[in-house]
């Protein structure tokens, strides 16, 4: 057990950290004289991965400015406090200084340090859980921030404020499960980066396309965009990136079901971690390395990675990486052998993610778990926690069916309010134009006749129009049925093995029948038992556990 020793460094760290801050404090009777431009420069050279600095930094600048007041300096230091205390995970901190920049923003004149504002919104809504609600807020400013950028083509940060957007207004897309209109967003981030010279924005945007082509199984598509991002990356010197992206190559290595490559990917983007120092991204590799090492039924590689990971101090600020090492760890000590160390690895896997609360890891792991109860060759057991894995899957798919619903509802809402608002103008326009056609011809005294024969064309197309607009409603109602009534099937012959019932799929590689379906259908296995088999397994364990009632 060295839980009270880790929480003891932690501590003590803190205090030293707390010790070092109070030495660097200016002294309450000590008049100082605070260099904004030199703080400014010190945010942007520091290191963005870790700037617990800069918001000492910038903090420092605020007190400056609340003696002396200037709008556009004050806006910019708070927005760098935002971005700042998102990469902590500071989340209501980070929103107080938001609101206290949305004060500046109204108390000032200009548009543009609303627009940086509302930008960094988005993103602390999408930090918090909330992609609708940043998708709605994108959905209205996007519009403005563009036409304001049009008339300001050299305010760079202005440009990188949309690119920004564009990438935010995509990952929410990305979240409520939009891929098509998330690529769209990305594409629009590619665009904007190159018009900047922006081959970071570039990059990332590349790196998330690819996520998305593996996630609609266009795999060609998903290696092509993540190694560009990667050739990107290293054009840059950015090993935190390339880290970054060598971690979602590996994902797109799973859906090919190539193993060895994603050993390969991840032990570069270990290297890649270690190098830069960040914590995250080595535990996040260790994670997914012991998952490919569990596929490949290596137990004691799996269980030396997995121990090796929960040594490591920066993973008790990630519980859900904490449940999915020792669920890791459990499997293998089962298959190894030590069924009751392994399986109590796993229940206490269990008990961090109830606490948590996530139904959806809770719903994995209570499956892993029966499997590992049955692979010990306790089947009562193995039975009642399938179960339970039954009825926590039952109520998570209804959870997720009317989330979906909803989702779908509000989009088509709000591409209906978005037609609607385009067809009153539309109208506003015509009526307008056609009242000005009605002055103009009075005043050149042109006949009854012409002016009616001129208002009744007029009055065609604005029919037209209408008829042209109810057409487009009802094609969109028609989109919207077919997507949330859409299936995919499998059709033809499938190869599959006789004996063990592998199926091999379009590349040659076998794999087994749930993994084949889930990866071309919309379907999602549970494993249960039924009647005969559990009566088969009962008389089985009866008959070598005589002595057992």
């Amino acid at each position: 057990m060295q839980l009270p020793k880790v929480i003891l460094l932690c501590t003590m760290m803190c205090l030293a950290f707390s010790a070092h801050i109070a030495a660097q404090a200016p002294h309450p009777g000590r008049a100082e004289v605070v260099n904004l431009a030199g703080l400014k420069e010190k945010i942007k050279r520091d290191n963005r991965d870790h700037p617990v600095a800069s918001v000492r930094w910038a903090e420092e600048a605020l007190r400056e400015l609340a003696v002396k007041p200037d709008p556009e300096s004050e806006i910019w230091f708070l927005t760098s406090l935002v971005d700042d205390l998102l990469v902590l995970s500071d989340y209501p901190k980070a929103e107080t200084y938001l609101e206290q920049g949305r004060k500046v923003a109204a108390r000032s004149s200009g548009q543009r340090g609303r627009f940086l504002l509302e930008i960094r919104a988005a993103a602390l809504l999408l930090h918090t859980g909330k992609p609708g609600e940043a998708k709605l807020l994108l959905d209205g400013l996007l519009p403005s921030l563009e036409s304001f950028r049009s008339r300001n083509l050299q305010d760079q940060e202005i440009g990188k404020a949309l690119g920004t957007g564009f990438r935010l207004k995509g990952t929410a897309l990305q979240t409520i499960g939009r891929y098509f209109d998330a690529i769209g967003a990305y594409q629009k981030v590619q665009s904007i980066g190159d018009e900047l010279g922006d081959r970071r924005e570039q990059a990332i945007a590349l790196n998330q396309m690819g996520t998305l082509y593996a996630l609609l199984n266009r795999l060609e598509e998903a290696m092509a965009s993540h190694l560009q991002a990667i050739q990107m990356a290293e054009a840059l010197g950015d090993q935190a990136l390339q880290a970054a992206f060598h971690l979602n190559l590996a994902d797109t290595h799973r859906f090919k079901n190539n193993p060895e490559a994603q050993l390969q990917a991840l032990n570069r983007a270990l290297e890649l971690a270690r190098k830069t120092g960040n914590v995250s991204f080595e535990i996040a590799g260790m994670v997914n390395l012991a998952d490919v090492y569990l596929q490949k039924k290596d137990y004691s590689a799996a269980l030396r990675v997995t121990d090796a990971a929960l040594r490591m101090s920066g993973i008790f600020e990630d519980p859900d990486k904490v449940a999915v090492c020792q669920v890791n760890r459990g499997i293998a000590l089962n298959r190894l052998g030590r069924n009751t160390e392994g399986l109590a690895a796993i229940q206490e896997g269990l008990r961090q993610v109830n606490t948590a609360q996530d139904k959806s890891q809770i719903a994995e792991i209570t499956g892993n778990l029966a499997e590992e109860f049955a692979f010990a060759g306790d089947y009562r057991k193995a039975y009642q926690v399938e179960r339970e894995f039954k009825a926590i899957s039952d109520e998570l798919k209804q959870t997720e069916d009317r989330k979906h619903i909803a989702e779908a509802s509000a989009a088509f809402d709000s591409d209906k309010k978005q037609i609607q608002i385009e067809s009153l103008k539309r109208e506003q326009r015509i009526q307008f134009r056609l009242v000005m056609l009605w002055i103009a011809l009075s005043l050149l005294g042109f006949s009854v006749v012409g002016i009616l024969l001129v208002g009744r064309k007029k009055m065609k197309k604005l029919n037209a129009s209408l008829s042209d607009l109810n057409s487009h409603n009802l094609e969109l109602i028609d989109q919207l049925k077919s997507a949330l009534s859409e299936v995919r099937t499998l059709e033809g012959l499938i190869p599959i093995c006789a004996h063990c019932k592998k199926i091999r799929d379009d590349e040659g590689y076998w794999s087994k029948m749930e993994t084949y379906i889930q990866k071309r259908t919309e379907a999602r296995f549970t494993h249960g038992m039924c009647p005969e088999c559990y009566e088969q397994m009962v008389s089985e364990f009866d008959r070598l556990n005589p002595n057992e009632t």
